[in-house]
């Protein structure tokens, strides 16, 4: 009788644990993706190049039409659009910086429509950060320019195929200053001065540097800090060492700022 008892007192047990296991996964938020989506893949590493590097690179262009309320209201100007090129040359995103009203959605429905050979840094394709200039002028087709480099005005409104620009790859690119600072390979430490120490004076000092093709740091110049504090980082600084960074598999300079931080007792 006892055997009998425990027996479905095992049984009870196992089916309110049952039903409190179903009531769970039936209230439990879902985590997975739909079915045929994927889960979202880590955000691509996007780097700053100026307009003239980038126009390099450049493979199709759709030439903008001006807009005939323009024409006929003598409008002109220039349209500069801050675009983002993703890993695979096309146009990802664009803001209008400056221009006419009447001539930005113009730009932009052209410039979002080109194609660019996508950009490689350490052999992986990266999103670029840049500008473009779109000129309108009275008489002629728009033109396009990134920076200050121009592309002549073509005769005729509509696609362009654009030969494919020389692979060379440019003399330097900006790097962000955390992204630099992880291929530091080789660092000296500042000593810290003995007048800032007896004074009990910290701080940052910060410089714009460039990093040389083989990682050694060319030059620096002093952004900001104490006096007392910034030739003992210079000195530290100038004996760095990086890995060096390569832009479409050949070595280019770096355009980058480096922090040098005093605390006390550091």
């Amino acid at each position: 009788m006892r055997l009998r008892i425990v027996a479905c007192a095992l049984a009870t047990g196992l089916l309110m644990a049952a039903n409190v296991f179903a009531q769970e996964q039936g209230t439990r938020p879902n985590t997975a993706p739909p079915a045929g989506q994927s889960t979202p893949t880590q955000k691509s590493m996007r780097i700053r190049v100026g307009g003239n590097v980038q126009q390099a690179m450049r493979l199709y262009q759709i030439l903008p039409t001006y807009p005939d309320d323009a024409k006929a209201a003598h409008i002109s100007g220039t349209v500069m659009l801050h675009i983002v090129v993703a890993t695979d040359g096309s146009v990802l995103s664009l803001d209008v910086i400056s221009g006419p009203p009447e001539l930005t959605k113009s730009a932009m429905d052209a410039v979002k429509q080109w194609r660019y050979r996508p950009t490689l840094l350490k052999h992986k394709p990266v999103e670029v950060d840049t500008t473009v200039s779109v000129n309108y002028r009275l008489g002629a087709p728009p033109a396009s320019e990134h920076g200050t480099e121009t592309t002549p005005a073509q005769p005729t409104e509509g696609a362009q195929m654009l030969s494919p620009a020389p692979t060379q790859a440019p003399i330097r690119i900006r790097v962000g200053a955390k992204e630099q600072a992880a291929k530091l390979i080789h660092q000296a430490f500042p000593v810290y001065p003995d007048e800032a120490k007896q004074d009990r004076i910290g701080g940052t000092v910060m410089f714009h540097a460039i990093i040389a093709k083989d990682g050694s740091v060319l030059s620096l110049e002093v952004i900001s800090g104490l006096p007392l504090l910034v030739n003992s980082a210079m000195d530290a600084v100038l004996q760095w060492r990086y890995k060096p960074t390569t832009f479409n598999g050949e070595p280019v300079e770096v355009d980058t700022t480096i922090s040098v931080i005093f605390t006390l007792g550091g």
